[in-house]
């Protein structure tokens, strides 16, 4: 599984790189770091690399990253309160959380506008949010299978980031086909690595891209 994250997440980091100006000299704010694998991958890219999770569960694999990454750093925090300055990140990221907001059965997205208001806050004007990996609404995946009880229409999620302060500069949709397979997950990466990957990325430039398990959104906090 992570084999196939990477690959997939290479192409979120560089979406998110692409929109700042010089991002080895720039913080990034990784919110919802799960083992820390993503945080990993944005130290590669930024100066420095602030990474948040609300779970204890990886502690010796967080030092192991750190050990590597020098200028990483994962830290628990509760979930809505970042420990930043107003004004003082130039980038936040935020993968796989943003349906998990106030508990994965939680449908009030005056919650998910209070957190994504926390990111507001932090990021400087004109700093770059880039969430992803939030379940579409319309997954043929999710129809069939249900992994998510929380799912967004793109118009929802418009909704949500425009009333929490940003513009909403780039949607995409990702994933035609989930990126893990517990019964059969070394079948499937393989099968990723070897042209499941190149059909998925063409099935995302068709209409088919609008029953894709995912969506990408970036979103800027207005300059003025």
């Amino acid at each position: 599984k992570a084999a196939v994250a990477g690959l997939t997440r290479d192409l979120d980091f560089l979406r998110l790189a692409g929109r700042i100006e010089r991002p080895h000299e720039a913080l990034c704010v990784d919110i919802g770091v799960g083992a820390g694998w993503s945080s990993y991958m944005l130290s590669k890219l930024f100066r420095e690399v602030r990474g948040y999770e609300i779970n204890d569960n990886w502690p010796e694999t967080w030092r192991a990253f750190e050990a590597v990454r020098g200028n990483l750093r994962l830290s628990l925090f509760d979930g809505f309160n970042l420990p930043h300055e107003a004004s003082s990140v130039e980038c936040c990221m935020a993968q796989a959380v943003l349906e998990h907001v106030g508990g994965n059965h939680c449908r009030d997205d005056a919650i998910r506008v209070r957190w994504l208001k926390e990111i507001h806050r932090v990021l400087k004007p004109g700093g770059v949010l880039v969430v992803t990996t939030c379940p579409n609404k319309w997954s043929y995946a999710e129809i069939l299978w249900r992994t998510h009880w929380i799912r967004f229409a793109r118009r929802n999620l418009l909704r949500i980031f425009s009333d929490a302060g940003f513009v909403v500069e780039k949607t995409c949709y990702t994933h035609m086909f989930p990126d893990f397979w517990p019964p059969a997950q070394r079948a499937w990466n393989k099968a990723y690595l070897h042209g499941l990957g190149a059909l998925d990325r063409l099935l995302l430039l068709l209409p088919t891209k609008f029953v894709a398990h995912h969506h990408t959104i970036v979103a800027r906090k207005p300059a003025g």
